[in-house]
């Protein structure tokens, strides 16, 4: 649901304030074989994340920049 009504987030956090390049990352299939990781920003992760499979989680904020140093999962799946 929450992959799905991604654009009307991304826009509604735009409309309230946020920047366009605001770091924003959707999770596809989190902590399984098939997890996938997007990154972008408000602006265009809705084009980056479009064939994306669910369930996804929706992650926005400075946190998204700290993936390089936190993808332990990535690295020993």
């Amino acid at each position: 649901m929450g992959l799905h009504n991604l654009p009307k987030i991304c826009k509604k956090l735009i409309e309230i304030g946020k920047a366009e390049n605001y770091p924003c990352a959707v999770i596809s299939k989190g902590t399984t074989k098939e997890q996938i990781v997007i990154t972008g920003t408000l602006q265009d992760i809705v084009i980056k994340a479009k064939d994306l499979p669910t369930p996804a989680l929706i992650v926005v904020g400075k946190v998204v920049e700290l993936r390089e140093q936190l993808q332990w999962f990535e690295e020993n799946a």
